[in-house]
């Protein structure tokens, strides 16, 4: 009785520490998927990749920086059940209902709106209200919109980059593709690549005017 009863005990504790290993595992896991290592180089610090190679200036090898969170943004979720998030369109595993936009991701698409007047595209706005010009009602751009214009000819318009056929002067950025960069800037030091911010600044740790870069 006394070698069975040592016996069960020893099979406890096996799988105790079986169970453990694989909850310590899982963690880990999940731990390192949360987290990415970016590589920058060491004699210019604005060199940032996501992998291991060399730095396109200077030929020298880049160096493991630091270890970043990743942000697990649930795009979609369910009306009924705000803690089921998804990052494509789905359905609520728990009710079946189909997930909507995040508040998130409805107030992203709100500051994305620009504001156009039909009769002068030179004329962009964030809201909606009337044109200086000629005080028409200012129409919501689609998302499918022309990207580059003619500064002098706003008729011209093209879905890539070219000359305008009437003056030969290079087609620019829309003002809703303008407004766009203005949006997705954010502000970083070239010293110090993990300091960012979403307006201009000095750098916390070294002073330094933060430059701006598209996210």
């Amino acid at each position: 009785m006394k070698s069975v009863a040592t016996l069960m005990m020893a099979a406890f504790t096996i799988l105790s520490v079986s169970v453990y290993a694989q909850d310590t595992t899982k963690q880990n896991v999940a731990k390192q998927e949360n987290e990415i290592t970016t590589y920058v180089c060491p004699m210019h610090p604005d060199v940032i990749m996501d992998k291991s190679g060399k730095c396109p200036k200077c030929g020298t090898t880049l160096s493991p920086k630091e270890k970043m969170k990743r942000e697990v943004v649930g795009l979609y979720e369910c009306p009924a059940h705000p803690g089921e998030t998804s990052d494509k369109p789905a359905t609520c595993p728990k009710c079946g209902e189909k997930m909507n936009l995040s508040p998130k991701e409805k107030m992203k698409m709100e500051v994305m709106k620009t504001y156009t007047c039909p009769m002068h595209p030179d004329v962009a706005s964030d809201k909606s209200g009337k044109c200086p010009k000629c005080g028409m009602k200012l129409t919501e751009m689609k998302q499918t919109e022309i990207s580059y214009s003619c500064t002098e000819h706003p008729d011209v318009v093209n879905d890539k980059p070219g000359t305008c056929p009437k003056c030969s002067k290079n087609l620019t950025l829309s003002p809703k593709e303008k407004m766009k960069m203005e949006v997705m800037k954010i502000y970083t030091c070239s010293m110090h690549p993990n300091v960012k911010s979403d307006k201009p600044g000095k750098c916390p740790n070294c002073g330094m005017e933060l430059k701006a870069k598209n996210k």
